[in-house]
């Protein structure tokens, strides 16, 4: 069964609400390729190894977190860009990304799935970018930082960060995914511990200075769950729709 692309992305950018997003990047349909869509792999980032994966299972699109094109970013193609812009062109595949949309949706995003998987409750906007709010928090009932740390490795399949501040058990618990160092301030003040994917250098001493408690599961296990999520829409909307995540080998 095969669909139009453009009715596909045409779905995704209304349900994710693009145009309301303020993003540092082009959010849909980013590369074009052939107009009928049976076949969608997901992936987190527009890799070349994602693009010769979907070429080796025949997928006509590929839908991503991270896509190819930034802001004030890649204004020459060549090099590693017109590589994987080569491949994607020659063979007709069609790349789809949604970066901040992915995140914040209170359904498919990355942040609220953490923060159902943790079982929170008393869930709220939290981080606070481009004006809008990305991430999620929300109350366990206390727990000791280390059973925390378990809890993620063993939801998440990955090697947990952990940097205590002055907290040995939490409560209050905030999730952004990826990056987010403009979070911390926002979580010292409103959280016990920020969920986050990266350990940026300042990172530490932040947290000695102010005693927030930090759980780091890398920027690429923190944003596994909203493409996936995302798929599984597809498959739902789209009656047989084949749609198969790519899982890289990546620890950061």
């Amino acid at each position: 069964m095969s669909y139009s692309r453009d009715e596909i992305v045409s779905f995704m950018n209304d349900y994710l609400e693009v145009d309301s997003v303020q993003d540092v990047c082009p959010n849909g349909l980013q590369v074009q390729g052939n107009e009928r869509i049976s076949k969608i792999v997901t992936a987190v980032s527009a890799n070349l190894e994602v693009f010769e994966y979907a070429k080796k299972v025949a997928a006509e699109l590929v839908l991503v977190h991270h896509g190819l094109l930034w802001n004030d970013e890649h204004l020459t193609v060549t090099g590693n860009l017109a590589e994987r812009l080569g491949f994607l062109l020659e063979n007709k595949i069609n790349l789809v990304a949604y970066h901040l949309p992915l995140d914040m949706h209170t359904v498919v995003g990355n942040n609220i799935l953490t923060v159902k998987k943790l079982g929170l409750t008393k869930i709220k906007p939290f981080g606070e970018y481009h004006g809008q709010k990305i991430g999620f928090q929300g109350e366990l009932k206390e727990i000791s930082l280390s059973d925390l740390q378990k809890k993620l490795e063993k939801l998440f399949g990955t090697k947990a960060e952990l940097i205590s501040g002055n907290k040995k058990k939490v409560k209050k618990i905030a999730v952004v995914s990826g990056g987010g160092m403009f979070a911390l301030d926002e979580a010292a003040r409103e959280v016990d511990v920020l969920i986050r994917g990266e350990i940026h250098e300042p990172t530490p001493a932040f947290c000695r200075e102010t005693g927030l408690a930090y759980i780091g599961l890398g920027h690429y296990k923190s944003e596994t769950l909203g493409v996936q999520e995302l798929g599984k829409l597809l498959k739902s909307k789209f009656k047989g729709l084949q749609v198969e995540f790519f899982a890289e080998e990546n620890p950061y």
